[in-house]
């Protein structure tokens, strides 16, 4: 951990002993409670796994009726797993830190909590469905020992006005998080599994969301910042309500529990920001530009191994962080390269661009691997990371890789999905 993540963390531990009362937000499908400093002023945002969308305490009325639960598919996304959001959350943290200009992603940790997972939460006096609104909230009766610590009251703290919610359930020992070094190690032997982890990202003033404003006044620059880290990362939650607005039009990007998907499921890619006039009527900025010159795959293929991204997540990057090279290098606006990526229709099956040459690729190189000996088992693109080991990235490996889903990315033509005029 640097400076800056320790002191979020010894901060909110400080203040988890003086106010042991947690505020649960409005908005959101999950779980996600304001963490105050001693002195009362919020610093940040915890998200316990157990209450991810359908995580089995979850207090929003998004719990599974058919079972599932903590590590099952998620209802809301094809290709991810219920109770997996804080290793993305941390992941594109990490990939925006590292990148020679920032999106803003705030700094993000992964933390283990002392709390112990205690059953499922309930509806008060229904049963909790699917179909209950994503805005909605819902009274705990149930023994989480995580709704003991949620306040009596309702407060604003520059996000929508929190929900508090009363429960059964009584603790003394106040909540304490540590950091956790190996994320990993935490999600290849499934020890996530039992609950008790979760992200802490730091707290960011706000006056609202791109909900609630227009786009005049929006930096060029920095909404460019956070188009490519939505393209690098294949987001498919960019939404109007994670995208914070500061008091002086600055934009804050949270909530990316649903970036890297599986290179199998790119048909929810998501970006609210696609239409802006800084991104579809501007051409790149020298800076941004500069930044995706400076992008290097194979040393973020190694960063997202060490925060427990699968490889066919990694391939995702891989082939989001080509686009925009390619699509940059040939004069697209960000918005053009947006537009390879979004479903012209998201209620039919017609695929995007990208999705459409992800697809020829994977029955390219089950075509090769049928004649050729010695190929791949199986390129069939069910994208199971535990039957395919990859390389790409590896310090102690060569610069190329023959596995699965290196050879999807060679096959790949980025440059045939481009505009005529721009090749």
């Amino acid at each position: 951990m640097d400076n800056a993540e320790q002191s979020l963390l010894d901060s909110a531990n400080a203040g988890l002993q003086k106010y042991k009362h947690l505020t649960l937000t409005t908005d959101g499908t999950g779980g996600a409670y304001i963490v105050k400093a001693v002195s009362g002023r919020s610093i940040g945002i915890y998200k316990p796994s157990v209450e991810e969308a359908f995580g089995p305490e979850n207090p929003r009325g998004y719990v599974s009726q058919q079972g599932g639960g903590i590590g099952a598919a998620s209802p809301l996304r094809p290709g991810f797993r219920v109770g997996r959001g804080f290793v993305r959350e941390r992941a594109v943290y990490l990939l925006d830190k590292h990148s020679l200009l920032q999106a803003g992603v705030p700094t993000t940790v992964v933390v283990k909590s002392n709390q112990t997972r205690c059953g499922s939460r309930k509806r008060s006096g229904s049963s909790s469905s699917a179909g209950s609104s994503a805005g909605s909230s819902a009274s705990a009766s149930g023994s989480s020992t995580f709704a003991a610590l949620l306040s009596p009251t309702s407060s604003n703290h520059g996000m929508s006005t929190a929900t508090t919610m009363p429960s059964s359930a009584t603790t003394t020992t106040p909540l304490r998080l540590t950091p956790v070094p190996s994320i990993n190690a935490v999600v290849s032997n499934n020890v996530w599994l039992n609950g008790r982890f979760g992200s802490l990202q730091q707290f960011q003033p706000s006056v609202g969301t791109m909900e609630d404003y227009g786009t005049k006044g929006l930096d060029v620059l920095q909404a460019q910042l956070i188009a490519c880290l939505d393209i690098r990362t294949m987001n498919q939650d960019r939404h109007g309500a994670n995208l914070l607005v500061t008091g002086s039009r600055g934009l804050v990007p949270i909530d990316h529990g649903f970036s890297l998907p599986s290179y199998t499921n790119l048909s929810k890619t998501t970006f609210y920001w696609s239409s802006w006039p800084q991104i579809r009527q501007q051409l790149p900025h020298s800076q941004v530009l500069a930044l995706v010159q400076s992008l290097d795959s194979a040393k973020d293929a190694q960063l997202l191994r060490a925060c427990g991204i699968d490889e066919t997540s990694i391939l995702s990057m891989r082939i989001g962080t080509e686009l925009l090279k390619v699509g940059c290098q040939q004069g697209l606006s960000l918005g053009a390269i947006a537009d390879l990526c979004l479903r012209s229709d998201p209620e039919t099956t017609a695929l995007s661009d990208i999705e459409q040459l992800v697809q020829e690729a994977v029955v390219a190189v089950a075509d090769a691997s049928s004649t050729a000996s010695g190929g791949p088992k199986s390129t069939s693109g069910s994208g199971s990371a535990a039957s395919v080991i990859c390389t790409f990235g590896a310090p102690q490996a060569g610069p190329t890789c023959n596995c699965q889903h290196c050879q999807i990315f060679d096959a790949l033509n980025v440059a045939a999905v481009l505009p005529n005029d721009a090749v």
